[in-house]
């Protein structure tokens, strides 16, 4: 996974695109991933099957990177640690839409469930998602982040293997 992006990487990447938005009236959304089972598998199977399974998430999402980068969408995948990944899309176009960004995020879902091989073959891994929107959700990269991170702990909280938007919380 050396040549994964890294978060540093991918805040750089994330600052890029925000100071986008006014330039060319662009949006995006960051998909923050956390992996349902994974504790599970560490330990039962132990970290090197760990690495295993998050070289081969890593794979699988930079297969989805690379499905959907065009002119009018770019994708940015990094691990932010653990078995924590995000995702920047950046829409450079009004025609991308919220649509790319659900087929997106069920294609992450699908993926992260999708079997594995060999001895991992009968373990139980899935993917939460939070999904927070620019600038809808915020300019600020700490801001977005939160919003995605908290948008992903609803998601665990609703059964897991899913994902969620961020809301704003609207005061009484």
């Amino acid at each position: 996974m050396n040549q994964f992006k890294n978060r540093r990487s991918f805040i750089f990447n994330l600052e890029l695109a925000l100071n986008n938005l006014a330039t060319y009236q662009s949006s995006g959304a960051i998909i923050f991933i956390d992996l349902d089972g994974f504790k599970k598998i560490n330990d039962t199977l132990g970290h090197l099957a760990g690495d295993k399974v998050l070289k081969l998430i890593a794979k699988r999402l930079l297969i989805i990177e690379n499905e959907f980068n065009s002119n009018a969408l770019e994708l940015n995948v990094a691990r932010l640690g653990g078995d924590e990944f995000v995702i920047l899309i950046e829409q450079k176009t009004v025609k991308s839409g919220l649509e790319v960004i659900l087929e997106i995020a069920q294609q992450v879902i699908t993926q992260c469930a999708a079997p594995l091989p060999g001895q991992l073959q009968n373990t139980d891994l899935s993917a939460s998602l939070g999904i927070s929107l620019f600038p809808q959700h915020g300019t600020d990269v700490t801001l977005l982040l939160n919003n995605a991170d908290k948008a992903m702990y609803h998601s665990k909280r609703k059964g897991k293997n899913c994902y969620t938007f961020y809301q704003t919380s609207k005061a009484s």
